[in-house]
């Protein structure tokens, strides 16, 4: 069918706005790698609910089986099994198997889009097929049985479904202990929980409902500014233990929520979910406008108004209060907890057979509970609006309204005070990110993000990351970004019509993408710097005034270029190149100062052509020479306690040591790659400087270990594992 685009200049103006159509789908990507990849999978396939909970077990699995499609090893001919590593045998065992076939029409009637049949094992290597087929396989495996919470238990499982021997259980559990499951520490929270201290619950069990919540202060980060907790409990009347505005530490809450005691009697939910809305989550108790809310409840059995509880938990959602319910005991009534939670159930409803059980689900919950998100209002939306720290990840949630007027739409629009951010947006998966998004818009300084509603009542997910931009250390602006829901007023005149054999239809953004070369091109409505006198003073490159991806450029008649930098990159108005992106894997976080105009400037065209970047600087064994792609010459200092080493081409240990460490600590003396920017990206493995047959391998908190590679093993760096005999 062929299709055409019409009124071609209208995309001009949407990309004045803000808007960036296009979507990116690296979980249907194949050979696509990394913990955001396999985050973004493992989401989708939650956000469907068409598995029972895994209790993370996909989620380590990943881990274990290819260190989340890093391992050198992971797609390779003949054994195409993606990151969850999905051999043909496998897969054709999950194909025949008669227990998966709900699986199947479930997996069909999604919003994923899969036809099942149509899979073959070659496609494994997408990492969304790759991840179905391992959930599939492991429901095979497990014969209809839960999984199990624990990770004792969990690495039985996987050696009997996955491994034999002589492959020891210790692979699965050790490497876990790798994996950053815990909530990330850059997202502000208000929590509170509702505990039940009715008569159905003794001393015993309701301890142990403490000692849940003091697990769970332990993996967040407390304080003003990042997560603040408050405590109620309940039976025929409601206790408020404290409030959020009432501990900052988490020795005062952990104190203090020891000191909690039992009460007994009734089991009056309703009111104390009213009491956690009215009191605890509120402006007045601590509450922040700019925090996600969430309330947990956590129940042994049945309310006493079963009605009452579920209107008391609809005002709780309606008020933008995230909701979970964790059922435990013999006595739960599934419907009741499932109307109380947020949807979807299956990421909000948590069962677990005993309160024994509630210290193997902290993990889980400190996932679901990190990934709840600030919720705009439905109504009053020029009211309506979220500030978001630059520096931090702010992640919100637009629910969804229908509106039918053609001369206003809603929008989403963001602005920032300074720097610039990113802001991806989904309907089909709750967190949106790089490696997943349908919508992607970038607000700078001078231009606002701007993403309309598609009044469909669908409910819009956003992720805003932000960046900043180098400050006067003596600055003391701080960066925010603001997101509001408005009504915007639309020009008609303006919409892209496509159009299929003379019928006119929306386009969509894959039409758009793919007739791009057909539309108009950038904005070029921002005066010319290419001045006489910008010219003589030396001065070519200039900051785009609306993409930080791109930049100015000069020729020497003063006409303009416009020069998109590499992928991931900015510009730097400092050094005047294109660097990887604040705050993303790899970024430069060295000083840089040009080189002395005196000195010799290595950084010829010869050299550049022949691939040479990086010289030493004779002067001084700590500070070493970098070439950007025009020549210019730029003074960087190594690490404290490292020097240049020309011959390793990086910088090394001062002194050398005495004698090469075997398995533990990493020495002091040895620079921690384990930082968090590496861990963040996913990258736990790191090459040993003084051995080749050890590597370092980081925890999720920054520590790390030297680890031995078996007999005769050495560590390949590309690979990200030891090989036999190898010598890179």
């Amino acid at each position: 069918m062929a299709t055409r685009l019409a009124v071609c200049c209208a995309f001009l103006v949407l990309i004045d706005i803000g808007l960036v159509w296009g979507q990116t789908d690296l979980t249907r990507t194949p050979g696509s790698k990394g913990a955001d990849v396999v985050d973004a999978v493992i989401d989708l396939i939650h956000h469907t609910c068409i598995f029972e909970d895994d209790k993370f077990f996909l989620r380590r699995l990943a881990f274990v089986e290819s260190r989340d499609g890093n391992n050198g090893n992971t797609y390779r001919n003949g054994y195409d099994g993606g990151i969850w590593q999905v051999d043909n045998d496998k897969f054709l065992l999950t194909q025949t198997s008669a227990h998966t076939k709900s699986y199947f029409t479930h997996i069909r009637q999604s919003n994923l889009h899969i036809d099942w049949s149509q899979v073959s094992w070659t496609d494994l290597r997408i990492p969304l097929y790759s991840g179905l087929a391992a959930r599939l396989y492991t429901e095979v495996m497990s014969k209809g049985q839960d999984i199990p919470r624990e990770i004792s238990k969990q690495a039985e499982f996987w050696h009997r479904a996955y491994h034999s021997n002589p492959t020891p259980i210790s692979n699965f559990t050790s490497a876990v202990k790798y994996l950053t499951l815990s909530c990330s520490k850059d997202k502000p929270l208000d929590a509170v929980f509702i505990l039940d201290s009715s008569g159905s619950v003794n001393v015993r069990d309701f301890e142990k409902e403490k000692d849940f919540v003091i697990n769970w202060i332990t993996a967040f980060d407390i304080g003003p500014t990042a997560t603040q907790l408050a405590v109620i409990s309940y039976s025929t009347a409601v206790d408020v233990q404290f409030d959020l505005n009432t501990y900052h530490t988490s020795r005062e809450l952990i104190t203090h929520v020891k000191a909690i005691r039992y009460i007994g009697r009734g089991t009056n939910t309703a009111e104390a979910i009213d009491v956690a809305v009215n009191r605890s989550l509120s402006a007045k108790y601590g509450a922040r406008k700019s925090a996600a809310h969430a309330a947990i409840l956590v129940t042994d059995g049945r309310s006493n108004d079963p009605t009452a509880t579920v209107n008391a938990a609809e005002r709780a959602r309606k008020m933008k209060i995230t909701m979970f319910a964790v059922g435990v005991g013999n006595n739960i009534d599934q419907s009741e907890l499932n109307d109380v939670a947020t949807d979807p159930d299956c990421t909000h409803v948590f069962l677990v057979e005993g309160f024994s059980n509630m210290e193997s689900m902290k993990q889980q919950m400190e996932k679901a509970t990190c990934q709840t998100k600030i919720q705009m209002p439905e109504s009053n939306a020029n009211d309506s609006e979220v500030v978001c720290p630059l520096e931090k990840p702010c992640d919100i949630v637009v629910p969804g309204r229908n509106h039918t007027d053609n001369d206003t739409k809603e929008a989403v629009v963001t602005t920032v005070n300074c720097g610039n951010a990113t802001v991806y947006a989904a309907y089909n998966n709750p967190n949106p990110g790089v490696a997943y998004y349908e919508i992607k818009s970038v607000a700078t300084q001078d231009k606002p993000s701007v993403i309309y509603l598609d009044g469909d009542g669908r409910t819009l997910y956003i992720t805003i990351e932000g960046h900043l931009y180098r400050l006067d250390v003596n600055s003391s602006i701080v960066c925010k970004a603001v997101s509001k829901v408005v009504e915007i007023p639309v020009d008609p005149k303006v919409d892209v019509i496509c159009t299929d054999h003379g019928v006119q239809r929306k386009c969509t953004p894959a039409d758009l993408t793919d007739f791009k070369d057909e539309l108009c091109k950038v904005s070029w409505e921002f005066p010319n710097p290419c001045t006489r006198e910008n010219l003589l003073n030396g001065q070519m490159k200039f900051p785009h005034p609306d993409h930080p991806d791109r930049f100015l450029m000069c020729d020497f008649v003063g006409k303009v270029y416009i020069v998109l930098c590499p992928n991931d990159h900015v510009y730097n108005n400092v050094t005047e190149m294109c660097e990887i992106g604040p705050g993303t894997p790899g970024s430069l976080n060295f000083t840089r100062v040009p080189l002395d105009p005196n000195l010799a400037n290595p950084c010829t065209v010869e050299a550049i052509l022949a691939g040479q970047m990086v010289f030493a600087d004779v002067s001084d064994k700590t500070k070493f020479i970098t070439c950007d792609v025009w020549g210019d010459a730029w003074i960087s200092d190594c690490p404290d306690g490292l020097i240049w080493g020309p011959k390793d081409m990086q910088c090394v240990v001062d002194n050398s040591i005495g004698q090469v460490q075997g398995q533990g600590f990493l020495e002091a003396n040895v620079p921690n790659p384990c930082t968090k920017e590496k861990i963040t990206a996913g990258q736990f493995f790191f090459p040993y400087p003084y051995a080749q047959d050890r590597y370092i391998q980081c925890d999720a908190w920054g520590g790390a270990y030297v680890l031995l590679c078996f007999p005769g093993g050495r560590w390949s760096d590309t690979a990200k594992m030891c090989l036999i005999g190898n010598k890179t």
